[in-house]
């Protein structure tokens, strides 16, 4: 019984349809996760958005792990599933590339050549010609370009080495995600907003605390983002020890880390609220940096004036709508309570006003920058099985065999049969020169 299963697994993994089943529904994974967007790539102000854009689709993803599809059980699954299929059918490639390579089967197909010459000396001719022998067989194997027999092992032990390397990211991989204001400390044990752990994952804790010193940007003639960058101070406890600066492209490398700077970016507001019974605190709004000059970023806030009570927000990156480069941001503060609006106030740095009994200071602006730090091990095995790919493609398309099989003539002679293993149009011309110099009359084979 057990027998009969161990040989029917094999079948299983290598029929067309399981192979073709696995193949769709990882590229079905990768297409989902490229509609539904994925936590670690948005960042905390992304998926605020993508939830207020989407508030019926939003939560029935998150709920189902759609926006952490490369971190899902079933997308390990499906990896899992297709490295047992890819290890089968190496298994196959190499046991036939075996018997290719070192085998006896000669070639009984193919061009014939009908010659004088007799088996030494075609065995020589054929030697300056590049050909191989082959095995031991009375039927004399010869092959050129014998490695040519590897290329498909090449291909299929590349792909196995790019999806086990992708497994094991998936597994293992820690992301976090970050918006740091210009001055802020983000400390090792802090929360992070967005984290992504693969299922194998330990916690993602950094080894030193990170401030943001500086967020540069600077916007094109088109008002596109032209560069983006963000200087960082590394501390061990209070001590800093390394000053480093990750742009937009230019991701930093640091003590195991991968940091890349998000396309995220925009002021940070520091607001003097006093409640209508005299209670006074500072509260740090980040607002996303708008994308044009008369046009404003917004953003709500449910949770800082208490129950029944939103902040709606919006600012302009230039009071005077004219630059995105300037910096001159106006905010715009509205007080909702219980759906009714109950005011507004215009600030800059400085100004102050009243809503309902609250009161607004805005005491300074600073910028603040998005970032994401990941720790993964992996990345170079999948250059590794790409380059294997690569070789093997090569190997199968550039280098095909030629085979040729001498077998003796009971009258004299010997009749010479050749094929070319692929592409035998490309390699007409090869046996034609063959049959030239073989001085002998060309047969139907």
């Amino acid at each position: 019984m057990n027998h009969v299963v161990m040989k029917h697994i094999p079948r299983f993994f290598l029929a067309r349809n399981t192979v073709l089943a696995l193949i769709l529904l990882a590229l079905a994974s990768m297409l989902l996760a490229s509609f539904i967007p994925q936590a670690f790539l948005l960042g905390p102000a992304g998926q605020a958005k993508w939830r207020a854009d989407y508030p019926r689709l939003a939560p029935l993803a998150e709920q189902l792990g759609l926006t952490h599809i490369y971190t899902h059980p079933v997308f390990a699954i499906i990896l899992f599933l297709t490295i047992i299929s890819l290890l089968f059918s190496c298994r196959e490639q190499v046991r036939l590339a075996l018997r290719q390579t070192f085998g006896d089967a000669a070639v009984t197909a193919g061009q014939g050549i009908v010659t004088s010459l007799g088996v030494t000396e075609l065995t020589s001719l054929l030697v300056r010609h590049g050909y191989r022998r082959i095995g031991r067989a009375t039927t004399v194997r010869m092959v050129r370009n014998p490695w040519g027999y590897w290329g498909n092992v090449l291909f299929h032990a590349g792909m196995l080495v790019v999806i086990v390397s992708s497994l094991w990211i998936a597994l293992i991989q820690q992301r976090g995600s970050i918006n740091l204001a210009e001055g802020e400390v983000f400390t090792p044990g802090q929360e992070w907003p967005t984290l992504d752990l693969g299922l194998l994952a330990r916690p993602f804790v950094l080894d030193q605390g990170v401030r943001l010193d500086r967020t540069d940007y600077e916007f094109g003639p088109s008002l596109a983002v032209k560069r983006v960058a963000s200087a960082l101070t590394f501390f061990d406890g209070d001590t800093p020890v390394a000053s480093r600066t990750v742009a937009v492209n230019q991701p930093l490398d640091y003590r195991g880390l991968r940091i890349y700077q998000r396309l995220e970016f925009g002021h940070a507001f520091y607001l003097t609220v006093t409640t209508p019974d005299g209670r006074r605190s500072v509260v740090q709004l980040l607002l996303a940096h708008p994308d044009k000059p008369d046009a404003a970023s917004y953003a709500d806030y449910p949770d800082k004036l208490g129950k029944n009570s939103v902040l709606r927000v919006k600012y302009f990156a230039d009071a005077e709508k004219r630059s995105l480069n300037r910096e001159n941001p106006l905010l715009v503060l509205r007080l909702d309570e219980s759906g009714t609006e109950r005011g507004q106030v215009y600030l800059t740095p400085g100004k102050e006003g009243t809503i309902a009994g609250y009161g607004f200071r805005l005491e300074k602006i600073g910028r603040w920058s998005g970032l994401t730090f990941v720790k993964l091990s992996g990345i170079p095995g999948i250059f590794v099985g790409f380059f294997i790919i690569c070789l093997g493609g090569v190997l199968h398309y550039f280098t095909p065999p030629r085979e040729v099989a001498i077998c003796s003539s009971p009258e004299g002679g010997a009749r010479v049969f050749w094929r070319a293993n692929r592409f035998a149009e490309f390699y007409r011309e090869e046996f034609e020169s063959l049959e030239a110099q073989l001085s002998g009359e060309k047969s139907d084979g």
